[in-house]
């Protein structure tokens, strides 16, 4: 509305200029510059008039009225210039005038949105003010000059009234516009919109309805009880919270609180508060609440894989870091021949050779896990029955169990050989993960016991469960939460120094899960572990 007011104020200086302009013509009338003064100001007076009736509704103002008043005036100058009539200097400016104030009259009929008492007053005064002004400014020596003034400064009084009017009235409709806008945005609002009073008693005028969506508590429930947000609050963000709320807020402040939730679950907020001041004192508090939840998750989930990096470099450096040094050591005795015989020589190169093996099959492991985590990792699916699979899995490796001083034992179950149930599967890889399984069993089982090996259907009849039992120290309830991450070692198997590098499992994990399988543990300490891998039953349609 600045600029309404700066077009009043123009616009009734321009006029009353005019008047000025009468008083000293009066004196020397036959000046023809004084009536092309007069024109002129009533020209851009009108004119500015025009912008004001544009601007109150939103109208556009063409620029080429001004453009057109130019014109007027370096004619008019012209026909000075030759000393032409007064009516030739003059005549352009009346008609121009009175076009003005008929469009003026038509923006007011068909733009205006204001009530009809409004509009006609406006015409009346716009209109009937314009065509007096026509008339007076055709000559400034006529009889009754005087009287034209008192009447051209009754016209300008009137003015400023419709003025106003107008300024008042526009106030209104925009106050109300932007009231209705604000109540519909902040009544859809996704984040919650509040306003808490601190005096003459803390209460919440105002929270937007979103509030149940958010943290399950209605807004009635916050108007009952003032306190309600500081009782949700996390107990470590309470003191946050409170000085928030409180009148020793500095302004717009920002920060982070946890909420719970009417079911129990904790959720992170972002807060934006801003103080309310009357004479120096802080007397309310209005802010927004939102919800950030999965923003901290996400920062949450990017440390643990920051960290997991670094971890992944802790391990990759020093399961590199034990069999080079046996390689480079060995290797270096070997070319200085500090051996005393040849089975120590042997035994040496064995080393050697082992620890190379070692390292081949990390970095195979390494290569194998980053394609698979990244997805980029081919499965070759063929559709086999469960007998042949199982058959396939049992004989291959009955032996090297056999040879390590321990006992075999495999079942399968009869349904799955009668019933010829088949699965969808890349039997390398199921190979794998079966000789990985089988390989630990190996390692924990003490000497003379038993590992067995079953193959069952589930009872839903969805699932194939393939299981390898073994008598070992079993596995605690912490590590079986883990023993599936990368580079993970159990207590027990770094004390054993079993040569693991912590990736076999990890491995059979994303494979089963290529498979749309699992694998999982079942294991008590000391009584030994039953590591399950299981497939869907392929259904052909």
């Amino acid at each position: 509305m600045d600029k309404f007011i700066r077009l009043w104020i123009l616009s009734i200086l321009l006029l009353f200029s005019g008047l000025c302009v009468i008083y000293a013509g009066m004196k020397n009338p036959e000046i023809i510059g004084f009536l092309l003064a007069l024109n002129v100001l009533n020209v851009y007076g009108e004119l500015l008039i025009l912008r004001i009736c544009c601007l109150v509704c939103k109208y556009q103002y063409k620029t080429y009225w001004e453009k057109y008043g130019l014109v007027l005036l370096i004619y008019s100058f012209s026909m000075m210039f030759i000393e032409a009539s007064a009516n030739l200097v003059v005549l352009p400016f009346q008609v121009f005038q009175i076009l003005i104030v008929t469009v003026i009259t038509l923006i007011i009929l068909v733009r205006w949105h204001f009530s009809n008492q409004i509009k006609f007053l406006a015409i009346l005064i716009f209109g009937v003010f314009g065509v007096f002004r026509v008339y007076e400014s055709a000559s400034i020596s006529s009889p009754g000059i005087v009287e034209r003034m008192l009447v051209d400064m009754a016209f300008l009084v009137a003015l400023n009234i419709v003025f106003a009017i107008l300024f008042y009235s526009n106030m209104q409709i925009e106050n109300r516009i932007r009231e209705g806008y604000m109540k519909d945005m902040v009544e859809k609002a996704v984040d919650i919109v509040f306003y808490y009073t601190l005096k003459p008693y803390p209460a919440f005028l105002f929270v937007s309805p979103s509030v149940e969506q958010i943290v399950g508590y209605k807004q009635v429930d916050f108007y009952k009880n003032p306190n309600l947000y500081l009782e949700i609050t996390h107990e470590e963000d309470r003191k946050i919270i409170e000085q928030a709320f409180s009148a020793k807020l500095g302004d717009g402040t920002k920060n982070f609180v946890r909420w719970q939730r009417k079911d129990g679950e904790f959720i992170y907020l972002e807060y934006y508060n801003n103080p309310i001041v009357e004479n120096g004192k802080i007397v309310a508090i209005g802010g927004i609440l939102r919800d950030i939840t999965d923003r901290k998750m996400a920062e949450k989930d990017m440390l643990e894989v920051k960290k997991e990096k670094q971890l992944f470099q802790s391990y990759i450096s020093h399961e590199l870091r034990t069999p080079i040094t046996y390689i480079m050591g060995y290797t270096e005795m070997l070319q200085k021949d500090c051996w005393e015989s040849e089975t120590e020589r042997s035994n040496a190169v064995n080393l050697i050779n082992s620890k190379a093996m070692f390292l081949k099959t990390l970095v195979d492991d390494l290569f194998q896990l980053s394609k698979m985590e990244s997805n980029q990792f081919a499965f070759e699916f063929i559709q086999i029955s469960v007998k042949e699979l199982f058959d396939i899995l049992d004989k291959t490796y009955e032996n090297d169990v056999c040879k390590a001083g321990i006992g075999y034992n495999s079942i399968i179950d009869a349904r799955v050989t009668v019933s010829a149930i088949e699965v969808l599967a890349d039997v390398k890889r199921i190979e794998q993960v079966y000789v990985n399984i089988l390989q630990n069993a190996v390692k924990y089982a003490p000497e003379s016991e038993t590992i067995k090996f079953e193959c069952q259907i589930d009872d839903n009849h969805e699932n194939i469960l393939f299981k390898i039992t073994d008598m070992g120290n079993g596995i605690s309830k912490e590590d079986q939460l883990k023993i599936f991450e990368p580079f993970y070692r159990s207590e027990s198997a770094r004390a054993r120094d079993s040569g693991g590098s912590g990736i076999g499992l990890s491995l059979c994990r994303l494979i089963m899960r290529s498979h749309n399988g699992d694998i999982y543990v079942n294991s008590k300490k000391g009584y030994g572990s039953e590591f399950v891998f299981s497939l869907p039953i392929y259904l052909e349609g």
